[in-house]
C-alpha cells in the first residue's frame, strides 16, 4: 500500500492510497474488545473491534453495485452502549440475512473495523462499526417477552373487557334510590 500520509478530522488518513494484492502469507488479526469510554476517547478508530451493545433500530439501504451488477443490500443496525448510540452496517446479497433476524432489543456482540469520526472539539461525532462479514455478530441477550408494544396491546384489550363488563351490570342491575330500595318505575297505564 502506498499514498500520502494525511490528518482528517484530527484522525490518520492515507490519502491517493494505491493497493497491490501480494503472495505474502494472510495473518488473522484478532479484535479486541472496545468499551464506551475508550471509544470517546478516540480509541480504536480503524482497528477490528468487538462491541457489545442493545439492537434499538434496524433499516435497509441499497448499497453498492456487487460484481454481478446487481446492488447489494445495505443492512444498517442502530445500536446503544451506555450514553453511545452508533451503527453497525454489513452488505448482503439480499435482506434475508442473519443481521435482518436479529430481534429489535437483542443484546448482541458484533466485529467489525471501527471507523469514528470526531469534531472540531476533538470529541467524537459518529461511530461505525463495518462488519467485515454479515455473520460477525453473536447474540447475547434476547429481548424480553413483554415489549412496549404487547403491552399497549394487552391493556387495550383489559380496557375493552372492562367496559363490556360495566356496560353488561349497568344493563341488568336494578336502579337503585339513596334509601337502598329498588326505585319504583311509574308505569304508563291507559284509562278507559
Amino acid at each position: 500500500m502506498v499514498g500520502f500520509p494525511d490528518f482528517d478530522h484530527f484522525l490518520p488518513v492515507l490519502e491517493d492510497a494505491i493497493f497491490r494484492k501480494t503472495t505474502e502469507s494472510h495473518i488473522q488479526i484478532q479484535p479486541s474488545l472496545a468499551i464506551t469510554p475508550q471509544i470517546q476517547n478516540g480509541l480504536h478508530h480503524a482497528a477490528l473491534i468487538t462491541i457489545s451493545a442493545k439492537v434499538i433500530d434496524r433499516s435497509f439501504r441499497r448499497g453498492r453495485t456487487g460484481a454481478n451488477g446487481k446492488h447489494l443490500i445495505r443492512t444498517v443496525l442502530m445500536m446503544q452502549q451506555d450514553d453511545l448510540i452508533f451503527t453497525a452496517s454489513a452488505e448482503t446479497p439480499d435482506k434475508q440475512s442473519a443481521l435482518a433476524n436479529i430481534p429489535i432489543g437483542s443484546a448482541i456482540a458484533v466485529t467489525g473495523v471501527c471507523f469514528t469520526e470526531s469534531g472540531e472539539d476533538k470529541k467524537l461525532k459518529s461511530l461505525e462499526v463495518l462488519l467485515t462479514d454479515p455473520s460477525r455478530f453473536q447474540v447475547l441477550a434476547k429481548p424480553s417477552w413483554l415489549t412496549p408494544q404487547r403491552l399497549l396491546i394487552g391493556l387495550g384489550v383489559l380496557l375493552v373487557v372492562a367496559v363490556v363488563a360495566v356496560a353488561a351490570v349497568a344493563a341488568v342491575a336494578p336502579v337503585t334510590v339513596l334509601g337502598g330500595s329498588p326505585a319504583s318505575v311509574p308505569v304508563p297505564c291507559a284509562l278507559t
